[in-house]
């Protein structure tokens, strides 16, 4: 695996956000409905709550202070050796790394957009355009909604694993001065594209499944009574740890 230094500059928001999140065991994390697995942080084939932790940990460390991929895993190195996830194998600690920093950066930035409404109401999807973007993804390239469209609940991303897409902020003048389109959910929801750069089609436009609902926005939320006995129970003894 390459060993980079992330594109996730570490900022407040994104720690606050990452340390919102209640590690859970697996059996209790799989009972949970989809909106409420975005309150908590778990990860397939880890059932002991002490490695969980110290994956958790370390993904924090890594969203403050932008460590590299080799030394995420140094830090949780008894892990990666316990479950055999070396040599090729390592992918599954790829994915969790760059994946996890991502969300997080992610959920930062919709922190700080939100506040810049005022100014700047128009979001826009912006992915990277190169050989492992997937085609739907690239599909929404340079698409433009208003922040408060439900498109975004669905749509924000990452919008699947090791997606690298991001969302950038816009004014009304820069929306005109770059000729953009402002649209609405029902008019991308679900229809075909074709990427003029590669002449993909994407029949139906989608997120990658399980990746359909806005994590950002449900990460935010204070309001825990809302959710499962078990993450509330789950996150007030996280807290009480804290």
């Amino acid at each position: 695996m390459p060993a980079i230094v992330p594109e996730i500059m570490p900022f407040l928001e994104a720690i606050k956000f990452w340390q919102s999140k209640v590690p859970l065991s697996r059996s209790i994390y799989l009972q949970l409905n989809a909106e409420a697995k975005q309150k908590a942080f778990s990860m397939a084939g880890i059932n002991k709550l002490d490695e969980l932790n110290t994956v958790y940990q370390a993904l924090g460390d890594a969203t403050k202070n932008g460590i590299q991929f080799v030394d995420f895993c140094d830090s949780i190195r008894n892990v990666i050796e316990d479950h055999g996830w070396t040599g090729p194998k390592l992918w599954r600690v790829w994915n969790t790394y760059r994946t996890g920093l991502q969300v997080n950066y992610n959920a930062g930035r919709y922190s700080q957009m939100l506040e810049e409404t005022a100014d700047r109401p128009y979001w826009m999807y912006s992915a990277i355009n190169d050989d492992r973007t997937r085609p739907a993804h690239l599909a929404l390239d340079g698409k433009v909604a208003r922040y408060d469209d439900p498109f975004w609940d669905h749509f924000y991303p990452p919008n699947g694993f090791m997606c690298r897409c991001q969302v950038i902020s816009l004014s009304l003048e820069e929306v005109q001065d770059m000729g953009l389109k402002v649209q609405t959910g029902e008019e991308l929801y679900n229809r075909p594209y074709e990427s003029k750069d590669r002449g993909i089609v994407v029949q139906a436009l989608l997120p990658d499944e399980g990746w359909d609902l806005n994590p950002a926005k449900i990460g935010w939320d204070p309001d825990m009574s809302k959710y499962p006995q078990a993450l509330q129970d789950a996150f007030a003894k996280y807290m009480q740890g804290v």
